[in-house]
């Protein structure tokens, strides 16, 4: 899964932040390649999709996932408004953001895409 590499920090509130928010990534399944995750989202659509109570429910838990996913990028912008990368240099600094945008990216179009494949069932399923 997409993670942020920890910087090379003593600040550990710092450090126990992104480790907390790295888990908090593997635990929702940040992918590392968004393409390949919306493959295998498409494959477990249409095998979900031969039984309407089994996309009823599976489409729930699909909805319940992207919410956890708005919480998670909740918690990355309170990362970042805390100022807890304050200490950091400037070129430790923009290598975190770097990362940080690219997590930040990866979770938020894989959100996207979900969203639209579920928009395109029909609504008694949902």
């Amino acid at each position: 899964s997409a993670q942020i590499i920890l910087p090379v920090t003593p600040d550990a509130v710092q450090r126990q932040e992104l480790t907390r928010l790295n888990l908090s990534l593997a635990s929702w399944g940040c992918p590392n390649d968004p393409r390949a995750f919306m493959q295998a989202f498409d494959a477990a659509l249409q095998d979900e999709s031969r039984d309407v109570q089994a996309l009823k429910e599976w489409g729930a838990c699909t909805e319940k996932w992207v919410l956890a996913g708005d919480l998670l990028l909740d918690s990355i912008q309170a990362f970042i408004t805390s100022g807890s990368m304050a200490s950091l240099g400037r070129e430790e600094l923009g290598r975190v953001w770097g990362e940080i945008s690219t997590v930040v990216f990866k979770v938020q179009y894989v959100m996207a895409a979900v969203e639209v494949r579920l928009d395109g069932l029909p609504t008694s399923l949902m």
